[in-house]
């Protein structure tokens, strides 16, 4: 298949936006990621770190130092913004480019359509954070026109190619309806 997974990345040590960085690349490789964050606890009874280690519940090996998100007990807006971009989950044929923006909230696929009966016939899918980044709503345009039909679905959007006009790769592009409220963490 041909497919990798990126798993994992720091979150401090001044790096920048790191998330930025390693979801941007993973966009232009085609490559899916996965994080996760170290934890304050550890089995041991007396924690080798202080008592943030909470030494009855877990392992010292998943770090000490705090949650990756603070004392938040779920991620701030805009963080969630960052992880929870827009992307397509299934396509009905050959992924070309993939890139989702978090300063515009626009995400853009081009993918070359299957054939029908070639394993490509059928739905491609888009899944979209509302609420983060399209909070008023959402434009679609399909390149060429006519290519593609599109409905709504809960955070999301079902693509399917109409074979007319025979073309060899269809374009989607998802943007916001008010591009200047944006989502969660615009302009932040």
């Amino acid at each position: 298949v041909g497919s990798a997974l990126h798993v994992g990345w720091g979150v401090g040590g001044g790096g920048g936006d790191i998330w930025g960085q390693v979801t941007a690349a993973c966009d232009r490789q085609g490559q899916s990621w996965a994080s996760w964050a170290y934890k304050s606890f550890c089995i041991d009874d007396a924690p080798a770190h202080g008592e943030g280690q909470c030494g009855a519940f877990g392992c010292c090996r998943t770090g000490y130092g705090g949650h990756m998100f603070g004392n938040a007990t779920i991620p701030p807006l805009d963080a969630q913004a960052k992880l929870a971009r827009t992307y397509a989950p299934a396509v009905s044929g050959e992924i070309l480019t993939s890139l989702f923006d978090p300063a515009t909230h626009t995400f853009t696929l081009t993918y070359a359509p299957g054939a029908p009966g070639a394993g490509g016939a059928g739905a491609t899918e888009i899944f979209t954070s509302d609420k983060l980044h399209y909070p008023d709503g959402m434009s679609v345009a399909v390149e060429p026109e006519g290519s593609a039909t599109w409905k709504r679905v809960p955070n999301g959007l079902v693509v399917v190619a109409t074979g007319a006009p025979l073309t060899d790769q269809i374009t989607i592009t998802v943007s916001p309806v008010n591009p200047s409220r944006g989502g969660a963490g615009a302009g932040r």
